[in-house]
């Protein structure tokens, strides 16, 4: 069996309920009411849909953190990086303390 795709198997999904409902009568003279199973994989897929438009929203939430976090910690670098320069002009740029806190950044 090949794998199908999401879109083929929610597609398979929506066609089985909407085919089976249309030949309820049929169906329920053979001796099935078809009504819960339908209901059941209708449920499921509705389901199937919501967690996935939840995984979306988690995915652009995480990526908007993500972006936050980076730009934050741009800002610290900066700001840790001007200090530096700015004990450099305190204490002289050949002070052990400027030369040991440059190299950090190499």
């Amino acid at each position: 069996m090949s794998r199908q795709s999401e879109a083929e198997r929610k597609d398979f999904i929506q066609q089985v309920a909407e085919q089976t409902m249309k030949s309820v009568d049929e169906i329920t003279t053979a001796g099935m009411d078809p009504t819960q199973k339908v209901t059941e994989i209708t449920e499921k897929l509705a389901l199937a849909v919501a967690a996935e438009a939840e995984q979306i929203e988690a995915r652009r939430i995480a990526k908007e953190k993500t972006t936050a976090a980076n730009d934050t910690l741009d800002k610290a670098y900066e700001k840790a990086s001007a200090f530096v320069e700015l004990l450099a002009g305190l204490l002289g740029k050949k002070h052990p303390l400027v030369l040991s806190l440059r190299a950090l950044r190499k």
